[in-house]
């Protein structure tokens, strides 16, 4: 069954159960939001991470109240597959969806260490295991979003001075990033393997066996996979969100980080964004008074 037709039935049930029409055009909208995020994943093979993941892009640009709205429609539509599919042994990961207690929606974010484990147990023997690696490393290192990855152009990489080119962000809008050697070298090392893939004259600095251009659900798979490899619950969102933790923790200006995010505002950054260990700004603290 389709995501689409999964919608449509559970709007059918919320009729069946009196729900107020604009009620149903809450959840449909809601729910169309979703879907279009998660692209060709079906919602029988949605994983927890892909709703954090979700949430966390929300919370960007949403209140916390806005980002509960979400959770409540997704557990609500979780609930309703469940008792569908009650015999088949399907697990309700939407059930384990939690309200976040603060103001603000805060996903996971991973210490320099686990990046570190994530990446350097990635193999390079092979062409796809030299992209993956890329991939993974340009994602934390520049902070981009998993389709800011996707759509990243050969062209819009330079080696030689470290930049990121991002054309089309959110709202459309254009911005430069930065790599780090580890990500420079990795890509490097993709590159040198690239025409092994029957589509080496995509312009798409990431591809596919069969693809010109990997898309935003093939980027998650990707990050989530190197961090399943080693025991690490990761995604894009969480290296892009964690990258803006540690460079923050690094002493970078938040309206840098900002700019490199592609954020509207050093607000959005510093409130829905940044969540830097009380003890890592305790040990800055005391390091600048010494």
């Amino acid at each position: 069954m389709t995501n689409p037709e999964w919608m449509e039935r559970f709007l059918e049930d919320c009729v069946f159960r009196g729900c107020c029409e604009n009620t149903l055009a809450a959840y449909r909208g809601r729910l169309t939001v979703f879907f279009d995020y998660i692209e060709d994943i079906t919602v029988t093979d949605i994983r927890r991470g892909d709703c954090m993941d979700f949430l966390g892009e929300l919370s960007e640009n949403m209140s916390a109240s806005s980002v509960m709205s979400y959770i409540t429609t997704l557990r609500s539509f979780g609930t309703f597959i469940e008792a569908d599919l009650w015999d088949e042994g399907w697990r309700n990961v939407f059930a384990t969806l939690r309200y976040p207690k603060t103001e603000q929606f805060f996903p996971k974010i991973l210490t320099r260490e686990e990046v570190d484990t994530m990446i350097s147990h990635m193999s390079q023997r092979t062409a796809t295991q030299r992209r993956d690696r890329a991939l993974v490393s340009l994602t934390y290192a520049s902070g981009l979003r998993a389709s800011e990855v996707a759509d990243l152009l050969i062209e819009d990489v330079d080696l030689n001075e470290r930049t990121v080119h991002v054309r089309h962000g959110k709202g459309d809008k254009a911005r430069w990033s930065f790599m780090d050697p580890g990500a420079t070298g990795a890509i490097q090392k993709w590159l040198s393997a690239r025409e092994a893939f029957a589509a080496a004259e995509s312009p798409f600095l990431f591809i596919g066996r069969g693809s010109e251009q990997l898309s935003r659900v093939s980027v998650y798979n990707i990050v989530t996979a190197a961090g399943d490899r080693v025991g690490i619950e990761a995604s894009p969102h969480t290296l892009r969100r964690s990258r803006a933790t540690h460079l923050r923790e690094s002493g970078a200006p938040i309206d840098l980080v900002q700019k490199l995010l592609g954020h509207s505002s050093p607000t959005v950054t510093a409130n829905h964004y940044i969540n830097i260990d009380p003890v890592r700004i305790r040990d800055m603290v005391e390091g600048a008074i010494q």
